[in-house]
C-alpha cells in the first residue's frame, strides 16, 4: 500500500505528464500544448551543382557559394576548415548558379560576380564582395549580364580576370575583363573563341592565368589551352584531357602546378585528374573520386591541398560529399552526418 505521501506525489506526477507531454525529437511543446518543429542548425550543407568556391586565407576557409539542387536554386553561403562546414551568414547575394568566384589575396576578399536564377528567370551583372563574413555589393557596372564564364584572380598584377561564358542575348562573348577592386575594365576582345562552362585557373609558379575547355556554338567541346600573360591571350596546346565542359580548375600547391578534375563531353562523364606542366598536361590520377562534374574547387593555401565539394557523382546523383587533394589521391574527408 502506498502511504498517503506516495499517493500524492504520483498524482502529481500523472498531471505533470497531462500537462506537458513528452517532446519527440525535433519537436519542442508550446505553451498552449501544441507542437512545433525544432530547427536544428544544418551540419552539412545541402547536395548542390553548379555553385562557386574560393579560398579565403582572411577567414582560412574555402568558401562556397549558392548552386541548384534537386527542388531548385540554391543561395548558402558555406566555410570548410578542415573538418566541418559551417554557415558563415545569411546576409548575402540573391541565390543563383552559373556564378564565378575568386579570391583578392591582396585585397583579403572574395569576389563574386554574375549567375543566374531560372526559377525566377533572373539575369544577374552585379559584383560583391565577401569581406570578413559580410557580402557587400559593389555599385558598379562591367561585363553586363554574365553566366557559366570563368574567373581567377592574377597575383602579380593584383586584378581579378574575367572570360567567357553567356551574355544576356544567349550569345558566348570573347572579351576578357579586368576588375581592380573599384572598377572593371575590358581588357582585350581577341584571344579564345567564345565559350561557356570553360574553368580557369591562376598558375603561381609560373605567373599567367590558364584556361582549359567549355563548349562553344555548334555543340563544340574544346579541349585548348590558352594562357593570359595580363596583356594578351597565347594559345598553348590542343592536346591533353579530352574536350569537355563542367571540369574544375585550381592550382596544386604540392605539385605546384595547375590541376584539373572531372568534367563530361558528349560521348563521356570523366573521372581523370590531370597538372598542366606549362607545356604539356600530365595524367596524375584516376578514379578514386569517381566521375565528377559540375562541382566547384579551391586551393587551400594554410592547408596545402586542394578541396572539393558537391556536382555530380559516377551514381549520377547530385552529391554533398567533400574531398581533398594533397598531391597524389583525392581522399573523401565528408564529414559525418
Amino acid at each position: 500500500m502506498l502511504s498517503a505521501k506516495e499517493r500524492y506525489f504520483a498524482l502529481f506526477l500523472i498531471v505533470l505528464l497531462l500537462i506537458f507531454p513528452k517532446v519527440s525529437k525535433g519537436q519542442e511543446a508550446t505553451r498552449n500544448g501544441s507542437e512545433q518543429e525544432r530547427v536544428y542548425p544544418p551540419v552539412q550543407p545541402d547536395v548542390r551543382l553548379f555553385h562557386a568556391m574560393a579560398y579565403s586565407a582572411k577567414l582560412k576557409r574555402s568558401v562556397f557559394f549558392g548552386g541548384q539542387n534537386y527542388s531548385g536554386i540554391l543561395g548558402g553561403t558555406w566555410g570548410w576548415k578542415g573538418k566541418k562546414w559551417t554557415r558563415l551568414t545569411t546576409k548575402e547575394p540573391a541565390a543563383r548558379k552559373h556564378h564565378a568566384m575568386a579570391y583578392n589575396s591582396a585585397r583579403k576578399r572574395i569576389v563574386l560576380y554574375g549567375g543566374i536564377n531560372d526559377d525566377t528567370n533572373t539575369w544577374y551583372s552585379d559584383t560583391w564582395e565577401l569581406v570578413g563574413k559580410k557580402w557587400k555589393n559593389i555599385n558598379t557596372t562591367g561585363p553586363g549580364i554574365r553566366v557559366e564564364h570563368a574567373m581567377a584572380y592574377d597575383e602579380k598584377r593584383k586584378v581579378t580576370v574575367l572570360f567567357g561564358g553567356m551574355d544576356g542575348s544567349a550569345t558566348h562573348p570573347t572579351d576578357t575583363w579586368i576588375w581592380n577592386g573599384k572598377v572593371w575594365r575590358q581588357a582585350s576582345t581577341a584571344g579564345p573563341p567564345g565559350r561557356r562552362i570553360a574553368a580557369m585557373a591562376y598558375d603561381q609558379r609560373r605567373k599567367r592565368v590558364v584556361l582549359f575547355g567549355g563548349w562553344a556554338d555548334g555543340d563544340q567541346y574544346l579541349n585548348d589551352t590558352w594562357e593570359w600573360n595580363g596583356k594578351v591571350w597565347k594559345k598553348v596546346s590542343t592536346t591533353g584531357p579530352e574536350p569537355r565542359l563542367g571540369h574544375s580548375m585550381a592550382y596544386d600547391p604540392v605539385n605546384k602546378r595547375v590541376l584539373l578534375v572531372g568534367g563530361l563531353s558528349n560521348t563521356s562523364n570523366y573521372c581523370d585528374t590531370w597538372l598542366w606542366k606549362g607545356k604539356k598536361w600530365k595524367k596524375v590520377g584516376g578514379g578514386d573520386i569517381g566521375y565528377r562534374y559540375y562541382s566547384a574547387i579551391a586551393t587551400d593555401t594554410k592547408r596545402n591541398c586542394v578541396v572539393l565539394f558537391g556536382g555530380y557523382n559516377s551514381s549520377s546523383d547530385i552529391a554533398n560529399d567533400t574531398w581533398e587533394w594533397r598531391g597524389k589521391t583525392w581522399e573523401d574527408v565528408t564529414p559525418p552526418e
